[in-house]
């Protein structure tokens, strides 16, 4: 039977909202996105997070600095937390197979939100672009759109987020990638939400076989939106690397080979990767440099071990937070880039 929710999920998105207008936001849109990352419910997560964006877009709100969070964000009481193998099979779960993947969906949206908003606020201080920082604004409200369209579908078929354990598997690429802003771009936006990308025609089929084309119209559309989501990490990491005058495909493989090559192994959907510009000699570690296809799948063998992926000798470091002259020296290289592009199309316009 369907566990009782505490309340339908319309009615708790529209008190959030309510409560969210009724407070003045936090001075800039770092620290809106700060206050995201230390709130815990859901709803209010999402109606912030809408707020904000809302807000900087209407000219309201500068983008500002904060302060990044030590630990990990808000999380509700439930879903308890697990280690991932932990975490049931669609076969073993407590819940009908259709509800079994929107609460997985749902737990990543909700991670999405947050992990957007700690590149806003964790880079807030490295001078980069503006531009940098609406993209991933843009990010956390379309994800915050998303988990909003989850919790109420878990609402109409009888369910609430937190009816099943999760793990925080999706967290640690944030922690992972904390100390370099190179490595967050890789890590997150064109790995770990490159996922999506592979894994939605899948789940939208999946779902329509199961009968559930509500979910299915809803997984379609959140893969859809994806697309545009990797498609800004893959822009800023080609340039800051360019910026840098590092070679963008070898920069990847050993930042994913020394930090998180459990993203390597596929199944990987080529067509959706290309679309948006992740080409295979990136990810296909069959295509790499034969130096590094060896240390690849000792790598890839050791993480599904649950081991520790071996060093490849000196660090892989593109913009590291503690080194404040190489910063210095991206934002200013970033920002002339940006004038070039923007005087090229002031020549092409019309």
């Amino acid at each position: 039977m369907p566990a009782p929710a505490a309340a339908g999920a319309a009615a708790a998105s529209a008190a959030a909202a309510a409560a969210v207008a009724a407070a003045p936001l936090p001075a800039s849109l770092a620290e809106c996105g700060r206050a995201v990352l230390l709130t815990a419910d859901p709803h209010t997560k999402a109606a912030l997070s809408l707020a904000a964006w809302t807000a900087y877009t209407s000219g309201l709100l500068p983008v500002g600095t904060a302060e990044p969070l030590e630990g990990p964000p808000a999380r509700p009481a439930k879903p308890e937390l697990v280690p991932p193998r932990q975490v049931p099979s669609m076969e073993k779960a407590p819940l009908p197979k259709p509800v079994y993947q929107l609460h997985n969906l749902t737990h990543v949206e909700l991670n999405a939100v947050d992990l957007a908003w700690d590149t806003v606020v964790r880079f807030s201080s490295c001078g980069l672009p503006e531009a940098f920082f609406a993209d991933f604004a843009r990010v956390a409200a379309d994800e915050s759109r998303h988990l909003s369209w989850c919790l109420q579908r878990l609402d109409e078929l009888g369910y609430h987020y937190g009816c099943m354990v999760s793990h925080d598997l999706l967290w640690e690429g944030c922690q992972l990638s904390q100390h370099d802003l190179g490595a967050r771009l890789a890590i997150v936006p064109m790995s770990q939400e490159a996922r999506g990308l592979d894994a939605g025609d899948r789940l939208f089929k999946r779902l329509v076989g199961m009968g559930d084309n509500r979910t299915a119209a809803i997984v379609k559309q959140i893969a859809t939106e994806e697309r545009a989501h990797v498609a800004v990490g893959i822009a800023w990491f080609s340039a800051i690397c360019d910026a840098l005058g590092m070679e963008t495909a070898s920069t990847y493989q050993r930042l994913l080979l020394e930090l998180c090559p459990r993203l390597l192994k596929g199944p990987f959907d080529d067509g959706e990767r290309q679309a948006v510009g992740l080409e295979r000699e990136l990810y296909s570690t069959a295509m790499w440099d034969p130096a590094l296809q060896q240390a690849a799948a000792e790598a890839i063998a050791a993480a599904e071990r649950g081991h520790p992926p071996a060093k490849l000798g000196s660090p892989t470091a593109v913009a590291p937070l503690d080194d404040v002259g190489k910063l210095q020296q991206l934002a200013s290289r970033l920002a002339d880039m940006l004038d070039i592009e923007m005087a090229a199309a002031r020549q092409g316009a019309p």
